[in-house]
């Protein structure tokens, strides 16, 4: 069993590694290995290092389907989660037009960074990624997002026509915007995954977007602050 420091470590990053699964679990980490690569322990690579992650949602889950124990603490902090968004390489500008939302984001400009980012655990709640930035990143840190179940949001240049953007996708479910786009559309866009993923984590529910006139009251108060 992982000391309470330790847990409360994991859990303020989100994430777990082999190791400290193994110690929820009291088996050894070449036994979660063989969880993780058999399918029943979802998780995920990390970029360049590929090292297995396990977000806590898919480690509580585990625990219930299988009648483990449940550490208190574990429990507790499940029905309180915060969250954040990376930025892959999209301008700065972005940061600002999203920091009324209120939760943490981070604008990175390589495949490491993001990578890195995503490794701390998560805080990180969804992505938002620049196709033109390049497919293969963007395709990477989608299949991230897949492994996380975090909801992600592709932004194309206008150079992209939507089949193109549909093309690329492929089954991925993303959302996306196409340039030019107002700032507003943004926003409601960002908070409807932000929203519906926060709600799937607490009722272990698939995520699902938040319909857009759940996000309009929050809006309104955002343009009236700004006066």
């Amino acid at each position: 069993m992982l000391p309470v420091m330790s847990l409360q470590n994991v859990l303020r990053k989100g994430v777990f590694t082999t190791g400290e699964v193994a110690k929820v679990c009291s088996v050894a980490a070449r036994t979660v290995s063989k969880w993780f690569d058999s399918g029943k322990l979802v998780g995920y690579r990390i970029p360049c290092s590929n090292d297995r992650r396990i977000p806590l949602e898919e480690v509580m889950a585990f625990l219930r389907r299988n009648q483990m124990p449940i550490p208190q603490l574990m429990e507790e902090y499940e029905k309180s989660p915060s969250g954040g968004c990376v930025v892959f390489s999209l301008p700065g500008e972005y940061k600002a037009l999203l920091s009324p939302l209120g939760f943490r984001i981070e604008v990175v400009e390589d495949l490491f960074s993001a990578g890195r980012l995503i490794g701390e655990g998560t805080w990180t709640t969804m992505m938002i990624l620049n196709l033109t930035a390049g497919k293969d990143a963007c395709s990477l840190l989608l299949d991230v997002a897949k492994g996380l179940r975090i909801p992600t949001l592709v932004i194309a240049s206008e150079d992209y026509s939507q089949e193109r953007v549909v093309e690329f996708l492929a089954k991925r479910k993303s959302e996306y915007l196409i340039h030019p786009f107002s700032s507003r559309l943004l926003i409601e866009t960002v908070a409807r995954l932000q929203l519906g993923y926060l709600r799937a984590r607490i009722k272990h529910r698939p995520v699902v977007a938040a319909p857009a006139d759940e996000i309009a009251p929050m809006l309104l108060s955002m343009e009236e602050a700004a006066g």
